[in-house]
């Protein structure tokens, strides 16, 4: 990230590379990533997207990704689940249906 602030094209990321860095953001609870507006913004946001695996939403100048904790691509790439496990935790459960 510091490469892409200073207008450096950022590292290629590896599966090993991207693995490390996702399981850093969960170590850390990061549940929600955020780029402002800031010089060489297209490349950080496409760095972000390329590790968060989607892309972000729009809000007022900012790109927001949301739910990170639950929502990130599995290191191996493959998008099975994505989403799913983000909107279940949001749908009712039995016990509150009632």
């Amino acid at each position: 990230m510091e490469a892409i602030q200073t207008g450096r094209p950022p590292p290629a990321m590896t599966p090993g590379q991207r693995a490390a860095l996702v399981a850093v953001l969960r170590g850390w609870g990061v549940r929600t990533v955020l780029v402002g507006p800031m010089g060489h913004q297209a490349a950080m946001v496409a760095f972000s997207t390329a590790l968060l695996g989607r892309p972000p939403t729009p809000v007022g100048g900012v790109f927001a990704w949301w739910d990170t904790n639950r929502a990130v691509t599995p290191p191996d790439g493959s998008t099975a689940g994505v989403g799913r496990q983000a909107n279940r935790s949001r749908q009712a459960t039995p016990a509150t249906r009632q």
